[in-house]
């Protein structure tokens, strides 16, 4: 039979990989093409046996598959190797969380409208705490660019993380426990979550609202609604990571972060497998990265790791920059082979609405014991 690997684990219920035996056409699965597949033998947890078009195929997923499940797979990609999507049934996402998550999207975050505000506050006349809380935000908000001309390193990328805001309590918590009270005030202002809630908190009590010189009223309702919108993003992110349950090994991070001369917010799965006794190649890391490029649009990037093999997605919106990709692919597979790995890459295109709503199918399942924590 020939054998299908799933994406990775955090995307189990979506994506899996097709490798076909050598001199097969996989012409089977067009690309684009919607079809439907059913579990004929449910193994084990990781592995049963799906038929597709008559064609009985090995399944290897870190979802059980029981028998007789029925599903309805799109042809992602085909070359390196064939990729099928699970597309999910009608009505099985339960709406009443969907609007919840669906705000926690970076998608939503108006970067280029804060950043406008804040200049024009910066220069406005508010009380000097206020503006030296300004002043602290646009320091910190700086503090997540990176040399464009060098890779990140590791201390680099452990300070991004860390004040990012998802790990605010846990900070004061730390400090707290050592004694050190006394550096709080100091950690808020290196800490995103921290500085947001200390300006919004100095904002709501300027009452009543000052007007601008020339009379414009000074945008601070609408600053606050941005502060706002980060806050409950970063908010969202940690319960969803604190609630996290079928899969206690996988990560969701809202990372800031300058991308080019664009700042924004990068969406991150980090997903740890745990070994299997008896099974040598089981394991590995999964990322999945959800980011807009200043040139190319939106960009997603699904990597998962498992001993020396590398399988690599690369999903786009525009057919300009996936041919542009597909070109640098050979050198990409020649640096990672040079390097020990067993490269796997593969290329599709998608609308920014899809990207981002399969991104939303991933925290909905996790959200999904959410339900009466948020009503």
């Amino acid at each position: 039979m020939n054998q299908i690997h799933t994406a990775s684990s955090f995307l189990s219920t979506k994506a899996i990989w097709v490798e076909f035996p050598s001199g097969e056409d996989p012409s089977l699965f067009p690309l684009g093409e919607v079809l439907e597949g059913r579990v004929i033998k449910q193994i084990d947890d990781r592995h049963a046996v799906v038929q597709f078009k008559g064609h009985d195929l090995l399944v290897e997923s870190d979802l059980s598959l029981p028998n007789e499940m029925r599903g309805s797979f799109r042809v992602e990609a085909t070359h390196p190797c064939v990729i099928l999507k699970l597309l999910p049934e009608e009505g099985a996402i339960d709406p009443s969380i969907h609007p919840w998550l669906k705000s926690l999207s970076s998608s939503n975050l108006r970067m280029d409208h804060l950043f406008e505000t804040l200049s024009f506050l910066r220069g406005d006349t508010l009380p000097p705490q206020v503006r030296d809380t300004l002043e602290q935000l646009v320091t910190l908000l700086g503090l997540f660019s990176t040399d464009p001309s060098a890779s990140l390193d590791p201390k680099q990328i452990q300070r991004i993380v860390t004040q990012s805001g998802l790990f605010f309590e846990n900070r004061v918590k730390g400090l707290i426990e050592t004694h050190k009270e006394d550096q709080i005030d100091q950690l808020v202002t290196e800490d995103l979550k921290g500085l947001v809630m200390k300006l919004r908190a100095q904002l709501s009590s300027l009452s009543p609202l000052k007007n601008h010189p020339d009379h414009h009223p000074i945008p601070v309702l609408d600053f606050q609604k941005d502060l706002e919108q980060i806050l409950q993003g970063i908010k969202g992110h940690q319960i969803i990571n604190i609630h996290s349950s079928d899969h206690p090994g996988r990560i969701f991070f809202l990372l800031p972060l300058w991308v080019q001369n664009d700042f924004q917010f990068i969406e991150m799965s980090l997903s740890l497998s745990h070994p299997e006794a008896g099974r040598s190649d089981s394991g590995g890391i999964s990322l999945l990265f959800l980011l807009r490029m200043p040139e190319w649009g939106r960009l997603c990037v699904e990597v998962r790791m498992r001993g020396k093999g590398i399988y690599c997605r690369f999903v786009v919106s525009d057919p300009e920059v996936s041919a542009f990709l597909d070109k640098g692919f050979p050198e990409l597979l020649e640096k990672l082979n040079g390097m020990g790995f067993q490269p796997h890459l593969s290329l599709s295109v998608e609308t920014d609405e899809g990207m981002v709503q399969d991104w939303f199918g991933e925290m909905e399942r996790e959200g999904a014991s959410l339900l009466d924590l948020i009503v």
